[in-house]
């Protein structure tokens, strides 16, 4: 049976949560700026060793080209130059993994840098409405900001000061670029909303 969350309560409740990392935009900029710095730092880092195995590549090749040259200028056996060539084989391998890894990280930061480009743009205007923002505008912020593969919302079993157990909704939810935002809420009972596993953001 799917466990139930009051669904006004929990709309007010991830809107407080969100609310709170967002209204404040010096932190933002704080988040951004320093991750952008490091994100140029290990850009720059790749783009030297992008040109280093990219010479590499080059070079290995230029030397199996010498090596065919030779075999067929001095007519030897292929016998004689497999082994070198299966050798710069090899090595022409490793190099071209370690470069496709390479290119793969820097296209994965340029996505990155581009969609905190995007995030500011976006928060500024959240900021600027955030006050008069209807339901459907804080759910689609939300959307919006949600890391959904690190939202978790679970039942836990809490206790009164009085000793009677309750259970109580924990939600935990991760925002782009300001980390995870927390809390443990409110009994839950009345008309309700399925309450999402952990993994899925609501």
């Amino acid at each position: 049976m799917s466990k139930l969350v009051p669904i006004e309560e929990f709309d007010r409740l991830i809107w407080d949560l969100v609310q709170k990392r967002i209204s404040n935009p010096w932190e933002l900029i704080q988040t951004l700026s320093t991750t952008n710095q490091q994100l140029d730092q290990e850009a720059g880092t790749l783009a030297t060793q992008d040109t280093r195995l990219t010479i590499e590549l080059e070079l290995l090749d230029a030397q199996a080209e010498q090596i065919w040259h030779d075999q067929k200028e001095n007519d030897w056996p292929v016998a004689w130059v497999k082994p070198k060539l299966n050798d710069l084989a090899k090595k022409r391998s490793k190099a071209q993994t370690q470069l496709d890894q390479v290119r793969s990280r820097r296209s994965s930061i340029k996505m990155s840098q581009d969609a905190m480009r995007e995030n500011a743009v976006l928060l500024d205007s959240y900021q600027q409405g955030i006050t008069d923002a209807t339901t459907e505008q804080k759910r689609e912020y939300i959307r919006m900001l949600a890391v959904r593969d690190e939202c978790c919302i679970r039942t836990i079993m809490a206790e009164t000061p009085t000793g009677r157990k309750m259970k109580e909704i924990e939600v935990d939810l991760v925002l782009r670029w300001y980390g995870s935002a927390n809390n443990t809420v409110f009994p839950y009972t009345g008309i309700a909303a399925p309450a999402a596993p952990c993994g899925r953001a609501a």
